[in-house]
């Protein structure tokens, strides 16, 4: 009788804590935030903890994000520098938010340098001209297409790696997942632990120089495969 009342006892503190948890959840209040970024935008710093990026060609300059309200957020722009990191200390308490950063750079700009890091979330940059892209995702992945870079570094623990564009010199790293390459790529070093090495390229590939190397996967390089 006692271990049947202790077990009832359990059952319904578990289900009094799931409705306490649920509540938070979905009191998770979101707020939506604009700001113009003005007088030269040349870098762009992004340390980010559960948030899609997307950084694409706009009319004008400006950065907007969706974060929990009661968020920790540290935002500059500074000397033409864009930093955001939100230094919220997260939970799954926090719950499956959609949590965004949104960044828009005229068709004319030009960067100097992008840096761009999120553990749980995806990576979408389009239509940017920079000298220097690194990014890299935890869990999540990576999908650049249209871009001009001279030297792009990209990581991703698990996910996809999708890039396109004219990539004069591509450092890339994925532990599960594959790699896409495609447009002008001219200098690869690349390595799969688990996952696929694709390249189509304009240039044959004499005229490229690669180093690639997977663990468990395949490389295929302009459709014809080499393992």
């Amino acid at each position: 009788m006692h271990n049947y009342k202790r077990i009832i006892s359990i059952i319904l503190i578990g289900v009094i804590v799931s409705l306490s948890f649920a509540g938070c959840i979905g009191n998770s209040e979101m707020i939506n935030e604009t700001k113009a970024l003005k007088d030269g935008l040349t870098e762009i710093e992004i340390d980010a903890d559960s948030y899609n990026v997307i950084i694409e060609q706009g009319e004008e300059a400006n950065v907007s994000y969706n974060a929990l309200k009661d968020a920790n957020i540290n935002f500059t722009y500074e000397n033409g520098k864009l930093f955001f990191k939100d230094e919220s200390k997260l939970t799954f308490l926090s719950g499956n938010a959609n949590r965004e950063i949104r960044i828009t750079i005229p068709k004319d700009k030009e960067l100097t340098g992008m840096n761009v890091e999120t553990d749980s979330g995806n990576i979408t940059i389009s239509n940017i001209k920079c000298e220097m892209i690194n990014v890299k995702v935890d869990s999540g992945n990576i999908n650049m297409s249209s871009d001009i870079a001279k030297k792009l570094i990209a990581k991703a623990d698990s996910g996809n790696v999708d890039l396109n564009g004219e990539l004069e010199s591509i450092e890339a790293d994925v532990d599960s997942g594959n790699l896409n390459l495609s447009g002008n790529v001219y200098i690869v070093k690349a390595e799969t632990d688990s996952g696929d090495i694709t390249i189509n390229s304009t240039k044959s590939q004499s005229e490229m120089r690669l180093n690639l190397d997977t663990d468990f996967g395949n490389i295929t390089i302009n459709g014809k495969s080499l393992n």
